[in-house]
């Protein structure tokens, strides 16, 4: 497949879970998984420092031998997010290319792609992390400019790539409730059925 997606943002994270100790890592996941449930259940105003050290069951200190600041933490926690969704586009796009086979010859087979194709295993809390972490890029500036160079990497492959890995982005993407399609190029449920039917016809 292709490079990890976190290259696709312009921040930058601590190392990869892969060149830590055992202890670190589970420490560093054990915040962040913090940091998403209280995005999710409590919101935005309530992500301090304290509150996630708190629910991951460490200290402050704890959270500073881990990461620089608030904005490392929030770097780490958009390249998770960012690694997640681009993994279920590589495996929307597998689903896409083999339905493709049977779209080949019949349309309406082909419309069916859309009901078809599904996220297997999918960790729907992925979706509200997503809402969540627009909430914080208007406060954020580090978060913000992270989204917003993945989402015109995003819109750049949808214009450039063939219709099959675009149909994948457009349909994560509207499953996982991202990102406004616009973003896209794709503002209309007509405009994934163009890329449905060049799909179909093989353009």
């Amino acid at each position: 497949m292709g490079k990890k997606s976190a290259s696709k943002t312009d921040i930058q994270r601590t190392p990869a879970v892969g060149v830590l100790s055992w202890e670190d890592a589970a420490v560093r996941l054990d915040l962040l998984d913090a940091a998403k449930e209280i995005l999710d259940r409590e919101g935005v105003p309530t992500l301090t420092v304290g509150h996630i050290a708190e629910k991951a069951g460490v200290t402050p200190k704890d959270f500073f031998a881990h990461f620089r600041d608030m904005d490392e933490f929030l770097a780490d926690l958009v390249g998770d997010y960012v690694d997640y969704v681009e993994e279920q586009i590589e495996e929307m796009t597998e689903s896409v290319r083999m339905n493709a086979i049977f779209a080949a010859d019949d349309k309406e087979e082909g419309e069916g792609l859309l009901e078809l194709c599904w996220f297997r295993g999918a960790d729907w809390s992925y979706e509200s992390l997503g809402a969540m972490l627009e909430a914080v890029a208007t406060v954020n500036e580090t978060v913000r400019r992270g989204l917003e160079k993945w989402y015109d990497s995003l819109s750049e492959r949808v214009r450039t790539l063939d219709s099959r890995d675009a149909l994948a982005i457009v349909l994560t993407v509207e499953h996982f409730s991202l990102i406004d399609r616009e973003r896209l190029g794709v503002t209309t449920q007509s405009e994934v059925e163009k890329l449905l039917e060049r799909l179909v016809l093989g353009c």
